[in-house]
């Protein structure tokens, strides 16, 4: 079993404490087939009949989706649009290797999904292992296309080349991910991972999310600096107005002000 963190852990100096039974945000309502990022892309028809092959999943909190080394390729295997809540993805090894999820080993966090994402693709194509576990950071609802709808629809080449795009703007993010790690100093690398997590995998680099259930033990783990130096830097972006520091919760409150952090 996956373990599981705090996700509340946030408390920048100067920032009033959160008053006891103070009532939680209330979850975005789930997007609809039309308002999907990804499934935006489709005409209407085929937009559709992916909407009706596919089926509603509610993943609780902390709950995965599917762990690294689960079968792509059986019957219950599918690829997956984000409709409401957030979603970690995490890739676990053991000593030596990449391994299989397991309490042993340790895991790196390398993004969040939000709505309007698909994810799940590349194992029904592969048909091996999943290669990461997708865990919910807050309540989600998904909708899952199987693997048997989704093979038959490869067929269609309006489907496939959305799918061929969707891999290749992960593959990109994956490539800005390492470029910004090996370059500029710790908080401009926070700042430039924040705008990463911001786009997600829109098409047009546009900014698609602000607010993210991203604890400081997850940060410091993408960027793979201590949670010290994250606290540090959240607390001189919290300073300049770039971000607000809730409990449990990042807002980004000024993209010009982030981007300037960014370099």
């Amino acid at each position: 079993m996956l373990h599981s963190e705090s996700l509340v852990d946030y408390a920048p100096s100067g920032y009033p404490p959160q008053a006891s039974g103070t009532a939680r945000a209330h979850p975005a309502p789930a997007l609809a087939a039309a308002e999907h990022r990804w499934l935006s892309g489709f005409d209407a028809d085929l937009r559709a009949r992916i909407w009706q092959a596919s089926k509603s999943l509610r993943v609780p909190r902390l709950h995965n989706v599917y762990a690294q080394g689960d079968a792509a390729d059986g019957a219950d295997a599918a690829m997956y649009l984000v409709l409401s809540g957030q979603l970690q993805v995490v890739s676990h090894r053991r000593p030596g290797g990449f391994d299989s999820g397991s309490a042993a080993g340790s895991e790196h966090t390398l993004t969040v999904l939000t709505p309007g994402s698909a994810f799940g693709e590349v194992g029904l194509l592969e048909g091996g292992p999943r290669p990461v576990s997708v865990r919910a950071l807050a309540a989600c609802e998904l909708r899952a296309l199987p693997r048997r709808s989704f093979m038959a629809l490869m067929q269609e080449p309006g489907f496939a080349q959305e799918i061929a795009r969707l891999s290749a703007r992960k593959i990109a993010s994956l490539v800005g991910v390492y470029n910004h790690a090996v370059s500029g100093d710790a908080e401009q690398r926070l700042a430039r991972r924040l705008l990463l997590l911001a786009q997600d995998d829109d098409a047009r680099g546009a900014v698609v999310a602000r607010e993210f259930f991203l604890s400081q033990d997850m940060l410091a783990n993408m960027l793979g600096i201590s949670r010290q130096w994250v606290s540090k830097h959240l607390q001189t972006l919290h300073d300049s107005g770039a971000v607000e520091l809730r409990y449990g919760r990042l807002l980004i409150a000024d993209l010009a002000a982030l981007q300037r952090a960014a370099g």
